[in-house]
């Protein structure tokens, strides 16, 4: 539920610029895959700084670049058609006191994302990734 409405919040968003329901369902499921992919590879740099899982960060590789070209893919099948009616039509019905409630979530989920990636990836020396 909690990733339904950050979609709905971005469909929202993008709405407004657009104009276009089909672009801003595709501009809104594009982003949404990118603020969780953030996510993903921030867990993933903590987890290879700490010497406890390497899965993305690993020497010669573009893993990182496929998994979120990929992930896009599967998030905009994932929320096309009738599944983005749904979700739609389910917030679409809050009230104002919930959508400034959820407006400020969302803002406060997506700026720490953003500060713990770039935190995180702080962390590591210039032009270091660690290998095996």
């Amino acid at each position: 539920m909690i990733f339904h409405y950050l979609w709905y919040k971005l469909y929202r968003a993008a709405l407004r610029s657009f104009e276009v329901e089909w672009a801003a369902i595709f501009y809104s499921s594009i982003t949404w895959a990118l603020l969780i992919h953030i996510n993903a590879m921030t867990l993933s740099g903590l987890l290879a700084k700490l010497d406890i899982w390497r899965v993305i960060y690993q020497p010669g590789t573009n893993q990182a670049l496929y998994a979120n070209i990929i992930f896009m893919i599967l998030v905009y099948v994932y929320f096309r058609g009738k599944r983005a009616k749904r979700i739609i039509d389910r917030f679409s019905k809050e009230t104002d006191k919930q959508r400034d409630k959820g407006t400020f979530w969302v803002i406060l989920y997506v700026a720490l994302s953003i500060a713990l990636a770039i935190g995180i990836g702080g962390a590591y020396k210039p032009g270091y990734l660690p290998s095996w």
